[in-house]
């Protein structure tokens, strides 16, 4: 065993990267900036995948990082892989220039409770929302197809909640913008490394929950607008009101391939669980289900499952996994577009289509319900 974090680094200085690991780092690191962030960029990857993660990873990853010319992140990931390997923790020196202060991010931790939970979006059918629409008290949004994500930021501290109320990722690039806002908190959906926000629910210590959803915005507006840079990390969701501008918004939504759009009251206050006064209509479906076995017959598909009211599970039939992506595991919840599902109790999804892995916390087996599922009216 090593006798100090100089002696573990010089021991495995020879460890070339494999592919996994750079195929990681092209698609989780460097998308997220997190390589410019030094050891608060190994700290943030740890938290969103290092979960029961082994040294020897860690260290490829410390390797990968130093050959790439980012010692302060390779610092950071050796001296995670030091702590694992030995138990013990220890500080390994970098020579030059400290990289420009950053927000400090809470790690994603599994049932880690965040302390608020979003308002919900009711699902309504179409004739609902265009009778929505036409009301003056209403204003439309895009339906972003993200994650939904909550913010708190406090000094340079930024945390991230998801819709069970648990801590979630932050985009470092999401919460050093963020720190430009000042103290707040605030509401919307992550995209990638895009914070797409549209709800303000408290800014410099003044809680705004209870105002009318208009008054949030404004002043939400205002904020965004101050911050003073456009990084592009953090985008304000437009909102519509006025009669004939939202149903051209509803048209141009579908006509150019969107997921829907959310209709909200512009008086209401903003009330965590809440679905009466926020609803959404999406154009096409989307729901969550859980993954069963791989095919039998060698195609890269997987059988999806839902629960039926007696917590029996039903089978959905299969989705083919693009080569794109990894397959899911038995029991992972995944997310899964499709057209509509056959009428009958063993009908089964028309073109389903997989859009991936549903991360941990924001979904589960209660998300995957066969009440919530769209059915045809007749065999098709």
């Amino acid at each position: 065993m090593p006798t100090s974090i100089q002696q573990f680094v010089t021991e495995h200085a020879s460890v070339t990267p494999c592919s996994d690991i750079v195929s990681r780092w092209e698609t989780r690191v460097i998308p997220f900036g997190l390589h410019t962030r030094g050891r608060a960029g190994a700290d943030s990857y740890l938290g969103q995948y290092g979960k029961g993660i082994r040294p020897p990873k860690v260290i490829q990853f410390a390797r990968l990082a130093a050959i790439k010319g980012f010692p302060e992140m390779a610092a950071g990931f050796w001296e995670h892989a030091f702590l694992l390997e030995t138990g013990e923790r220890a500080s390994l020196s970098v020579t030059g220039a400290s990289p420009t202060p950053v927000a400090t991010l809470r790690a994603p931790a599994l049932k880690e409770s965040f302390r608020q939970l979003p308002q919900l979006l009711t699902a309504v059918d179409r004739d609902t929302a265009m009778r929505l629409a036409r009301q003056p008290n209403i204003g439309i949004q895009e339906k972003e197809d993200g994650e939904r994500l909550l913010t708190r930021t406090a000094g340079d501290l930024v945390v991230g909640g998801n819709k069970k109320g648990l801590i979630a990722f932050v985009p470092p690039g999401v919460a050093d913008e963020l720190l430009r806002v000042g103290n707040s908190e605030t509401d919307g959906e992550r995209i990638g490394a895009t914070y797409h926000v549209f709800d303000l629910l408290s800014h410099r210590g003044v809680d705004f929950r209870q105002l009318g959803f208009i008054e949030r915005y404004r002043r939400l507006a205002a904020i965004v607008a101050e911050s003073g840079e456009d990084s592009g990390a953090v985008k304000l969701v437009p909102l519509v009101t006025d009669h004939d501008a939202k149903l051209e918004c509803i048209a141009e939504l579908e006509r150019t391939g969107k997921e829907g759009f959310v209709l909200k009251d512009l008086h209401a206050p903003y009330v965590p669980g809440d679905g009466t006064t926020q609803v959404k209509y999406q154009f096409r479906q989307s729901a969550s289900f859980i993954a069963g076995a791989s095919n039998p017959n060698g195609r890269r598909s997987v059988q999806v499952f839902v629960l039926r009211a007696d917590g029996s599970r039903r089978d959905m039939g299969f989705v083919t996994i693009s080569g794109s992506m990894e397959l899911p595991r038995p029991g992972q919840i995944v997310s899964v577009r499709y057209l509509y599902v056959y009428a009958g109790p063993e009908g089964k999804l028309h073109q389903p289509v997989f859009e991936g892995v549903r991360r941990c916390g924001d979904a589960d087996e209660n998300d995957c319900l066969e009440s919530k599922l769209k059915v045809e009216s007749k065999d098709q």
